[in-house]
């Protein structure tokens, strides 16, 4: 369940400017649902609104007017078991320069034997566009963690934007991109 004012980012326009692996071929992000099924799955937690990314990736979200700020939960997904070793960050996106700017929130290092991180409510009022990044920490994993991009595998979970309530109703696009919102 989410409340009247929270709209999914999984169902927002995004752009990869940036997706590539040290170890085979580049995996493409999802939109809820995992590698290897229906559901976003942390260890123990799984839903059906949700990300699904691999180091190193970056993605571009554009936000709709009216958001106030942005939640989620970001660990590895189940598949990695206690494996992988990532960074993941949510930065506002510079358009101009075409790459991150300002940094939001930082996870520090996850691996999959960590517990998932919350990152609360990021403040997102004046952005346009957000970007989602996860990084291979090959050169800051601790010891007995993956090398490389091993098991790289993370889960954005229920990732919201909470949308100012008054903007929901003045804003005709939410009908068309989110039907039913209303």
């Amino acid at each position: 369940y989410r409340r009247a004012d929270e709209v999914p980012l999984s169902l927002l326009p995004a752009t990869t400017p940036i997706n590539t692996r040290l170890i085979g071929e580049p995996q493409e992000w999802l939109r809820n649902r995992s590698q290897t099924g229906p559901f976003v799955a942390l260890s123990r937690e799984e839903n059906d609104l949700g990300l699904a990314t691999h180091s190193d990736s970056q993605i571009v979200f554009t936000l709709p007017a009216g958001a106030t700020s942005f939640s989620t939960i970001v660990g590895l997904d189940r598949i990695a078991g206690d494996g992988g070793c990532v960074r993941c960050l949510i930065a506002e996106w510079d358009a101009s320069e075409k790459k991150p700017g300002k940094k939001l929130w930082d996870s520090g290092i996850l691996v999959g034997s960590v517990s998932p991180k919350v990152t609360g409510a990021v403040d997102v009022c004046v952005l346009l566009q957000i970007v989602l990044t996860t990084e291979n920490a090959h050169d800051e994993r601790p010891p007995g963690a993956d090398p490389l991009d091993i098991r790289d595998d993370v889960c954005w979970l229920s990732p919201l934007v909470v949308i100012n309530r008054a903007q929901l109703y003045a804003d005709p696009a939410f009908a068309v991109a989110l039907p039913g919102l209303s």
